[in-house]
């Protein structure tokens, strides 16, 4: 709503055919130790996550993530291993590399 972005069935949806999909964000920053003892507050988030991950879960899911979770994991993964390119990607940065005589190894 402070986006003045579309919500609920007036998004649409990201298909590009679709045009814009009206979404927006809005972000806050708040300073935790103006309202509560940082430590509490933490130590509270650690066990709310806690009780998130540990919920019963549906038929097949292996884990409960949190938000930003999966994120977190897949740039740990990538700063440790690269990023993953197609095959095609690697040849067209290759050959634009000799092109322009920038040595990518």
């Amino acid at each position: 709503m402070l986006a003045n972005s579309a919500f609920g069935p007036r998004v649409k949806g990201t298909d590009t055919a679709a045009g814009l999909a009206g979404v927006g964000h809005a972000f806050l920053a708040i300073k935790v130790g103006v309202f509560d003892d940082v430590v509490a507050f933490k130590q509270r988030m650690d066990e709310y996550s806690e009780e998130i991950k540990g919920a019963p879960r549906a038929r097949g899911v292996s884990e409960i993530y949190l938000p930003g979770e999966l994120e977190f994991i897949k740039e740990r993964e990538r700063r440790q291993r690269g990023i993953p390119l197609p095959q095609k990607v690697v040849e067209d940065l290759l050959a634009i590399g000799k092109e322009t005589g920038v040595s990518l190894g």
